[in-house]
């Protein structure tokens, strides 16, 4: 299960690689307000996205904290704009 803590919407998938296919397609994730960003001035933005094992349900976080499959972590995604 895949869950967006920001608007409470959850997936289910069948496997582990199932929902970290589905994780690895970001789309429509809201960064900034626009409105805070001024025009004709460059911005630069970072991202990670890791998971977060005290989230985890606890029978999955016992599973998470002696596995190492389980500490996932991306590596940092940045752009300007």
């Amino acid at each position: 299960m895949v869950r967006n803590l920001n608007i409470g919407t959850q997936q289910n998938y069948p496997s582990l690689e199932a929902a970290l296919g589905a994780l690895g397609a970001v789309t429509s994730l809201p960064l900034i307000d626009a409105n805070l960003l001024l025009p004709d001035n460059s911005y630069r933005g970072r991202f990670r996205v890791r998971l977060d094992t005290s989230d985890l349900p606890v029978p999955l976080r016992l599973t998470a904290l002696v596995s190492p499959e389980w500490r996932l972590a991306s590596a940092w995604h940045e752009w300007r704009f």
